[in-house]
């Protein structure tokens, strides 16, 4: 909040605005992508009503990078993981494909999962092939992402037919489960994917409320072959800590399972018609 503190909370400002503007140029000298940087103010833990109130808004974040995307179909990851070397092209250099993509993503309503994956091998280059991906799961310097903190949101993708998997059958990969908890990373048709629902903070269930609604509305999940995502091992976030270590914080997580409660039950009674909850 520039302003807080005194001159020194301006100054912290100035200088953070000073640095992303820096990334934005190096960023778009490339020629390579647009990027657009949206700025959101925290709420003061000191004047909040609830502490619940100043937990990371990852849904309205997600929400934001949406609203900026001009792409036909996109993807909404986390900003730690890299993708895989190719990815942009794998996707759109053939043009039968890459229609064939569109029209499945709107008129079928289909998303693809993204193989998440994280490096705990900390000497280690992230892998950029799947090749590289191939020879480090066995010792398991590379692992799905949160399989050891939440194993149902990224672990359902098969790793073994992944693996083995180069191209899409009639645009579509290969089906993947029903399981209420899996909530990848996908890829969908811009116009058709729902908003997210942004009463959700921090960690826990704010994507898979968003999965729940993709599937009341007849999305079905496929494989995306060949391409992966993958981030380097950090520690979880304490709000990660608090909603899935080993020492809960139940206060925090009863009330994200009641609000995942609350959306689903909003979602089983208004069907079509329901609307995530947003500041827009």
């Amino acid at each position: 909040q520039p302003g807080s503190g005194g001159g020194g909370g301006e100054a912290a400002w100035n200088r953070t605005v000073e640095m992303l503007s820096d990334f934005h140029k190096r960023v778009e000298d490339k020629g390579e992508c647009l990027l657009t940087i949206s700025v959101l103010e925290a709420v003061d833990p000191a004047s909040a009503k609830e502490e619940f109130d100043t937990l990371y808004p990852i849904n309205s974040l997600r929400n934001v990078a949406v609203r900026n995307a001009h792409s036909p179909l996109i993807m909404v990851v986390d900003a730690d993981f890299a993708p895989s070397e190719g990815f942009h092209e794998f996707l759109t250099s053939d043009p039968v494909i890459y229609a064939s993509l569109l029209h499945h993503a709107s008129a079928s309503r289909r998303v693809w999962a993204l193989v998440s994956l994280e490096l705990h091998a900390g000497h280690l280059p992230i892998p950029s092939t799947r090749a590289e991906v191939a020879a480090l799961l066995p010792n398991r310097s590379v692992v799905v992402a949160e399989a050891y903190l939440n194993p149902a949101a990224h672990e359902p993708v098969d790793i073994d037919h992944w693996l083995r998997a180069d191209g899409f059958a009639d645009g579509g990969g290969a089906p993947l489960t029903e399981d209420a908890a899996f909530e990848p990373f996908v890829l969908g048709a811009r116009e058709a994917l729902p908003d997210y629902d942004e009463r959700f903070r921090g960690y826990g269930f704010d994507k898979t409320a968003h999965a729940r609604h993709l599937r009341s509305l007849g999305f079905s999940y496929w494989l995306l072959p060949r391409h992966f995502a993958v981030a380097r091992y950090h520690h979880p976030t304490p709000t990660a800590v608090r909603m899935f270590g080993e020492d809960p914080d139940m206060l925090l997580r009863t009330r994200m399972e009641w609000l995942f409660d609350q959306v689903s039950s909003d979602i089983d009674a208004e069907g079509g018609g329901y609307q995530p909850l947003t500041a827009a």
